[in-house]
């Protein structure tokens, strides 16, 4: 008796094996090939093809990077001045509920990137600029902004 010949019937994106064993049933499965071009034999097929399923799966997967211990504290540190202002501003426009935010996005990237003190102090006051605080309020956050972020 001739060894067995496979068949790859693709289903659902998964591959189903098939045992053809005789003459008749190989003829039947040439015939099956011809009319239906998702049935392959073993020959043409990739046993370690994946199908359009498992790859947009292995796509979405995060991979996480693994910091050294400074680059660690950097990033702490910089999570705690977002943490810090964030507070600061929910203070600063009254707000309480934990639902709620304030009006005022301030991107830290920004201000880091401008040269001068004087410029970062204009950005953060254009920034907080609705807050209806008295303004030696606003001028103590942004001094204490201005040093927590020299930390960095």
């Amino acid at each position: 008796m001739k060894s067995p010949i496979k068949i790859f019937i693709e289903h659902s994106d998964r591959f189903r094996s098939v045992n053809i064993l005789s003459n008749s049933d190989f003829k039947m499965a040439q015939a099956v090939e011809r009319m239906c071009p998702a049935v392959k034999f073993a020959d043409d097929c990739d046993y370690n093809q994946q199908s359009e399923h498992e790859k947009t799966a292995e796509k979405k997967r995060n991979l996480t990077m693994k910091y050294g211990q400074e680059q660690r504290n950097i990033v702490k540190r910089r999570l705690r001045l977002e943490h810090w202002v964030d507070a600061e501003l929910n203070k600063l426009y009254g707000i309480t509920d934990p639902n709620d935010t304030h009006p005022c996005d301030p991107d830290l990237d920004e201000i880091i990137k401008l040269d001068t003190e004087e410029e970062k102090r204009k950005m953060i006051m254009e920034m907080i600029i609705s807050c209806k605080e008295a303004d030696e309020v606003m001028q103590v956050f942004v001094n204490e902004l201005l040093e927590r972020m020299k930390a960095l």
